[in-house]
């Protein structure tokens, strides 16, 4: 619970909503896993679901559109100090030159036919970025149950603690019934009013923090949550069932996701090194056309595939798979670490759970022996044979020993989810 004041500071990144749809009175009894889905849904990073998605399927148009007929316009003026002549002269016919200024406009059509797969693992990359994206934003969602979980055990722990108050409560109004009437019969002074009188304003002052915690968290809760929790709602205490082993934290996913990532860049490297097969169109309008004897304007075209190769991609294509095969090693480090540091963490938590569940088996033994010795101080101060304050003291050690049995089941329920926070059970 120590980090429950700490939570102040992570809840001013949430976005204050109205209290839409207050829960109803067949809602009031809630369950931490209600809470944790409507703290994920108020959650304002949710939106980047969508907007990941949206951009996604806008990188994938534009890759499609590689597919699609390139094409461009060219316009061309020029005037040259020379053009091509023939130097013979032949009877009865008159060459004339060429003109020196020449026009031509062209729109020139490519088609790709196929570029060695490089579109295809761009498509791939392209999903898989938004894969990262989605389970990097899982992760962060992730860490909003941690701190749901801290406040709804905190709102438990106050709950019990209040209910052990009036049991005590209890027990000291109907003493000071019968030490009215001790002091009545002069069997009791006066004082000893005073000290269990001193004893129900204690208990008031305990009260009225604990109520004061619990309204804090719960505010705390309602924030997160972005719903109407108030002060009246049921909070019902989970099922303490240890989780087994599986892990399915959202941080594995990452893991995968990137490698699966860099598997797409080395296919992606390799493509581009492959040959492309493309169509190409030119058709234009100049002066001279095609026919350059023809010093006139007129119309041509010319259209053919081509097949290309860049020799020059080959130089680097060594060194860009090696740094792939390093960076695929350095996200297997990160994963062996990170499921290191987890079986550690989830080692001590079962140590944990195990530590309090002996605890909890000791403390109804340590209760019943209390309040069988408070009852025999009951006794001997309706005898006269101790005082009240004697009386007061075994009934704090009961006060201490229902405590610790409270403290300590609620630690053992949150010591459960912890465990299943760690493993994301």
């Amino acid at each position: 619970m120590k980090k429950i004041f700490g939570l102040i500071t992570l809840l001013t990144i949430l976005t204050i909503r109205p209290l839409e749809g207050q829960i109803q009175e067949s809602q009031k009894v809630l369950t931490i896993e209600e809470c944790q889905a409507m703290a994920a849904e108020n959650y304002p990073a949710i939106k980047k679901f969508s907007v990941i998605d949206a951009i996604k399927e806008l990188k994938l148009k534009n890759i499609n559109t590689l597919y699609l007929p390139q094409g461009g316009v060219n316009f061309k003026a020029s005037y040259q100090s020379d053009v091509t002549s023939i130097p013979i002269n032949i009877p009865g016919m008159d060459i004339n030159p060429l003109s020196k200024d020449q026009y031509s406009a062209t729109l020139n059509v490519e088609q790709l036919i196929w570029d060695g797969g490089v579109t295809g693992a761009a498509k791939r990359q392209v999903i898989k970025e938004a894969e990262i994206g989605k389970n990097e934003l899982e992760s962060e969602l992730y860490a909003v149950r941690e701190m749901v979980n801290e406040l709804y055990f905190g709102i438990l722990l106050n709950e019990r603690f209040f209910n052990d108050l009036k049991l005590i409560k209890e027990d000291l109004l109907k003493i000071l019934s019968k030490t009215e009437a001790l002091v009545a019969e002069g069997m009791a002074n006066k004082s000893d009013i005073d000290a269990i009188k001193a004893e129900l304003i204690t208990l008031k002052q305990r009260e009225v923090e604990l109520m004061s915690g619990k309204e804090s968290l719960i505010k705390m809760l309602s924030l997160v949550t972005g719903s109407g929790i108030n002060f009246d709602s049921e909070f019902r205490e989970p099922s303490a069932d240890i989780p087994g082993v599986e892990i399915f934290r959202p941080e594995l996913k990452i893991f995968d996701s990137k490698s699966d990532f860099l598997q797409i860049k080395r296919e992606q490297t390799i493509s581009q090194r492959r040959p492309k097969l493309g169509a190409f169109l030119q058709a234009g309008y100049g002066k001279p056309g095609l026919n350059m004897l023809k010093d006139e304007f007129s119309p041509f075209f010319v259209t053919g595939i081509n097949l290309t190769f860049n020799l020059g991609s080959l130089y680097s294509k060594g060194n860009e798979l090696r740094i792939l095969d390093k960076e695929m090693m350095n996200i297997n480090i990160h994963r062996e670490t990170f499921l290191l540091n987890l079986s550690l963490k989830s080692a001590s938590q079962r140590s944990a759970i195990a530590k309090v569940e002996k605890l909890l088996e000791s403390d109804n033994e340590v209760i019943a022996l209390r309040e069988q010795l408070v009852k025999a101080a009951e006794v001997k101060l309706e005898n006269g044979i101790i005082s009240v304050t004697d009386y007061l003291r075994e009934l704090n050690r009961l006060d201490m020993a229902r405590g610790n049995k409270c403290r300590h089941n609620i630690e053992l329920i949150s010591a459960i989810y912890t465990l299943k926070h760690t493993l994301n059970q």
